[in-house]
């Protein structure tokens, strides 16, 4: 039958309510990432970023988070992937296959943020070209690698 056979069920508003987290439930809807410089090498792309506008939580000290790193991530590799494409106009978002992040140390700044996308594989296929990357947001505090693909067509 149905995978949830054996929970207990309850209203998240009424039953759970008192040990959700504020921040997961409406509070990230509050935070925003800037690219306030975007540097590109043949082999990368980094971007030293800001946050302008974030949830502030019970302990009045921003938390940047892993959602919100991928939002930098992922501008990153839409530019890279367009630019080592020669394309000077933006034909399509890419699509994130897989990615992972490891989370070393807190970053609790809001501005001279770093985020660092290293692709370490490229394959031209025929749904379009498909990258494999290292991420490093602040220095080494957040890791990790991932995997997309910019749609293109044959040619």
């Amino acid at each position: 039958m149905s995978s949830l056979d054996g929970y207990g069920a309850g209203s998240p508003s009424t039953t759970y309510a008192s040990v959700m987290s504020t921040y997961l439930s409406t509070g990230y809807h509050q935070d925003r990432i800037a690219l306030d410089e975007v540097f590109v090498k043949a082999d990368g792309i980094a971007a030293k970023c800001s946050i302008p506008e974030y949830f502030v939580p019970a302990d009045s000290l921003f938390h940047l988070t892993v959602p919100l790193a991928f939002v930098a991530v992922a501008q990153l590799a839409i530019v890279f992937a367009h630019l080592d494409n020669s394309l000077t106009q933006k034909v399509s978002e890419v699509f994130v296959h897989t990615i992972a992040m490891t989370c070393k140390r807190p970053v609790n700044k809001t501005e001279g943020i770093v985020v660092e996308l290293v692709p370490t594989a490229r394959r031209r296929l025929t749904q379009g070209v498909f990258y494999q990357g290292r991420i490093d947001v602040d220095q080494g505090s957040f890791v990790g690698k991932g995997t997309f693909l910019l749609p293109l067509a044959v040619q």
